[in-house]
């Protein structure tokens, strides 16, 4: 007989050690109050106890089918739901933000036990726990399907409706939503809903009256539920979800355009950058010969806020009739670059220096000033002189040349003396 007792005790031991291993350092007076509560009905709320502590828990028998939240006054306190005609914990119902909702049929008998948070900080407080009861107004249905939510912007209030029209949602139903990764406030245009977020699998997130806050640490589809205030006067306006990404890990986005100003040596590099909200954003140009790049323009420009912002940067010093690579880049404090694609442009060859002969000036007897102009179109090691002589023959050369350089005219001149008298010079 011993053994029959002793072997279901057991059994119970280690289901409770591994339900509550995380918080086993963490129980308090243990008071373990055995009164049954009998659980309040939609749209009233029951004081349990005031003097509870960590450890504790209290049994609760509903009369009526009934959403039920339970709040302690210690916010990061956890509630594990057991079924007591089954002796089973409802693992999918319990919370760490200070709030429980489930339905529960008239009958049911549920023990509710309060454990502190895992650092047990406010393991020895004495909390009040507090039942409430939330009127569902209307069968739980699904409004009007899946809505993909893939790209939120950080910050941004976005009505999940506007994205999936003409649909809206009535107290009692649920709309599903894929959320990305990210931290998310999710809010009713009817202030007194309350609000509960699951996944399919039915796991509880969050509840909250008017909007919850919660993290979702991976892409999945997740149901909110809508609540009507107790007294359902609000039940029949359809009403509006709206979603606000609170820290969305959406990276910016870059797109690299065309160069233009191409010349021999020099060339504008253009782009477009948004920063989706993120702060301490700034795009710059990576380029070189090859896809290894090599250099970066220089200061960056800062960008920011939701829209696409024009970049350029100009380069100089590049070699004539030479490919070369480019792209945006995008650094933002906390995350990995972004990159644009990359782009091409090929510099202008050089052109063969150019010269003007202009009119000969100061004439004498014997003596005159030549005067010209050149062009080295970027070419190196160039100079000008002047042929002269009696014919188209010249013969002779001024001396020494004058250097020139760039791409600009470069007025040459250059003084003649010895000549003869009366005679025809080319």
């Amino acid at each position: 007989m011993k053994t029959i007792i002793r072997v279901p005790l057991l059994i119970l031991a280690l289901f409770l050690l591994l339900h509550f291993n995380a918080n086993a350092q963490c129980a308090g007076a243990n008071n373990w109050p055995t009164n049954t509560i009998t659980g309040p009905s939609p749209g009233q709320s029951v004081l349990v106890a005031t003097d509870n502590y960590s450890g504790d828990y209290f049994e609760v028998y509903f009369n009526n089918d009934v959403w039920l939240r339970v709040t302690s006054s210690i916010e990061t306190d956890i509630f594990y739901i057991q079924d007591m005609s089954t002796g089973n914990f409802l693992t999918s119902t319990f919370s760490t933000f200070g709030g429980f909702a489930n339905l529960f049929p008239a009958g049911s008998l549920i023990r509710i036990h309060v454990w502190s948070n895992t650092n047990c900080l406010p393991d020895q407080i004495n909390r009040t726990t507090t039942l409430i009861g939330i009127q569902p107004c209307v069968s739980g249905t699904n409004s009007s399907g899946t809505f993909v939510y893939n790209s939120p912007t950080n910050g941004v209030a976005e009505n999940i409706f506007d994205q999936n029209p003409p649909y809206c949602s009535y107290a009692g139903e649920f709309t599903q939503v894929n959320f990305q990764p990210g931290k998310y406030k999710i809010e009713s245009t009817v202030s007194t809903d309350h609000l509960t977020i699951t996944s399919t699998a039915s796991n509880l997130f969050n509840a909250s009256t008017g909007f919850v806050t919660v993290t979702f640490q991976t892409a999945n589809i997740r149901n909110i539920h809508l609540l009507a205030n107790a007294n359902c006067s609000s039940q029949s306006s359809c009403r509006d979800i709206i979603i606000t990404c609170l820290t969305c890990t959406t990276a910016p986005t870059t797109t690299t355009q065309a160069a233009t100003n191409i010349t021999q040596v020099g060339a504008t590099l253009n782009g477009s950058a948004n920063a989706n909200n993120l702060s301490n954003c700034a795009v710059a140009f990576q380029w070189g010969t090859t896809t290894a790049y090599g250099n970066t323009t220089s200061p960056a420009t800062p960008i920011s806020g939701l829209s696409n912002t024009a970049v350029s940067a100009n380069i100089t010093g590049l070699a004539p009739a030479t490919v070369y690579n480019f792209r945006t880049v995008v650094t933002v404090a906390g995350q990995n670059p972004v990159y644009g694609a990359n782009q091409t442009f090929t510099t202008l060859a050089l052109s063969a220096p150019t010269a003007t002969t202009n009119a000969a000036s100061n004439i004498t007897q014997v003596t005159a000033t030549l005067n010209g102009s050149a062009n080295a179109n970027l070419n190196t090691n160039c100079s000008a002189a002047f042929e002269w002589g009696t014919t188209t023959a010249y013969g002779n050369t001024t001396s020494p040349a004058t250097p020139v350089s760039g791409s600009t005219s470069t007025t040459v001149t250059s003084n003649l003396s010895g000549l003869t008298p009366n005679t025809v010079y080319n």
